[in-house]
């Protein structure tokens, strides 16, 4: 593979996972706002301990469970697509500077 070759691909997959990236943020963002309009509100440490946010959807928000599982699950895989764009965007970077 050359290295233009190899420029194309990091492109193609970076503007692919830009792309997602974007469609991911806008419905998690759209499943916040409903979450807001029904009063439901969680805490940051719900995102990363599941027995806190079994907890909090048990004591109070048992009719938006599905709801608040959905939003919680798109918000990790979000930030783990958001991780894996830096990696690119470093891979790239990377590149750029070592062809000077």
């Amino acid at each position: 593979m050359t290295f233009n070759q190899l420029i194309f691909s990091i492109i193609v997959c970076f503007s692919l996972f830009a792309v997602t990236n974007i469609v991911i943020r806008f419905t998690v963002f759209r499943m916040y706002s409903d979450l807001r309009k029904k009063g439901v509100e969680l805490s940051g440490k719900c995102l990363f301990d599941k027995q806190t946010l079994d907890k909090e959807v048990n004591s109070g928000y048992i009719e938006h469970a599905e709801l608040i599982y959905r939003f919680v699950k798109y918000t990790r895989f979000a930030m783990t697509f958001a991780t894996i764009l830096i990696g690119l965007i470093m891979i790239m970077g990377y590149l750029l500077l070592k062809t000077r």
